[in-house]
């Protein structure tokens, strides 16, 4: 190697990169620590591949670089390499306790309640006739009826009225 081919240059206040034909110390540099970057700034602004480092490690990559030029590189001992495992969580059924049973229960029957106010509040606003009453309380039956025509009407469409409004919020 001869010593145009890798250079070290200070990069910022807190960083030196390296530059050059780095490809047969590419290895020791990784286990240096060292982050490759294909788009490094290099003189004048343009666009160059480089490994960057801290300043600290200055004498280390200076001595691995004299060390490439002269074919002198020490064997890599152990290649620094961080493993993640995912932690195995336990599949386990869900079990309803009886504190959570009783926690559901009492908020169905506070909302039954609520839902009781609500009805004698609307029929305090609005009264319904007595022969309405019936009707009111049963539950709306549908009937589809065959017809031969094809045609559908919006007539029904108009006598649908909007819902009605919520009386109470939401706590």
């Amino acid at each position: 190697m001869s010593q145009e081919q890798i250079t070290i240059e200070s990069y910022s206040e807190k960083a030196i990169a390296v530059f050059g034909d780095t490809k047969p110390i590419k290895d020791h540099l990784i286990a240096m620590n060292g982050k490759f970057n294909p788009s490094l700034r290099g003189n004048g602004d343009e666009k160059r591949a480089g490994w960057i480092f801290p300043k600290t490690k200055l004498d280390e990559v200076t001595k691995l670089v004299n060390n490439a030029k002269s074919n002198q590189l020490p064997q890599i001992t152990e290649k620094k390499t961080t493993t993640y495992t995912k932690k195995e969580t336990p599949q386990t059924d869900f079990q309803i306790t009886k504190e959570m049973y009783l926690a559901l229960v009492s908020r169905v029957e506070r909302l039954e309640a609520e839902l009781a106010i609500s009805k004698k509040i609307i029929e305090k606003l609005s009264p319904i006739p007595s022969d309405l009453k019936a009707s009111v309380n049963t539950k709306p039956t549908l009937t589809f009826e065959d017809d031969d025509d094809d045609e559908v009407s919006d007539e029904s469409e108009e006598d649908v009225k909007a819902p009605p409004k919520r009386l109470l919020s939401k706590k």
